[in-house]
């Protein structure tokens, strides 16, 4: 369980720190979502918070278990099968964001 509190706590500090850098990043890009008729917001929002979550998460869990268990075991692969599956998903959403898929 402790292993489990000390890869949290890693991916919550490295995520606090990416985020601002994928909010001006975001900001510098024009990568926002801009107010309109049915939006509440009233300003642009930017939109790369979720990759900075995503590294933060990859980075942490994917470190952890390199020096854990450095021999190639099944719960690697599995570990590996579940980054690369989330890379996916932050891929699609960062062309959706990025204003490439409609």
């Amino acid at each position: 369980m402790l292993n489990i509190a000390i890869v949290f706590l890693a991916a919550f500090l490295i995520s606090l720190s990416l985020t601002p850098v994928a909010w001006n990043v975001a900001l510098r890009y024009g990568i926002v979502d801009h107010p309109s008729v049915r939006k509440v917001h009233l300003t642009s929002i930017p939109l790369l918070g979720g990759l900075a979550v995503y590294i933060s998460f990859s980075l942490s869990v994917l470190f952890f278990f390199w020096n854990i268990d450095s021999t190639p075991s099944e719960s690697w692969y599995q570990i590996l099968g579940i980054v690369g599956g989330a890379a996916v998903l932050v891929a699609a959403g960062f062309l959706d964001d990025y204003g490439r898929l409609h």
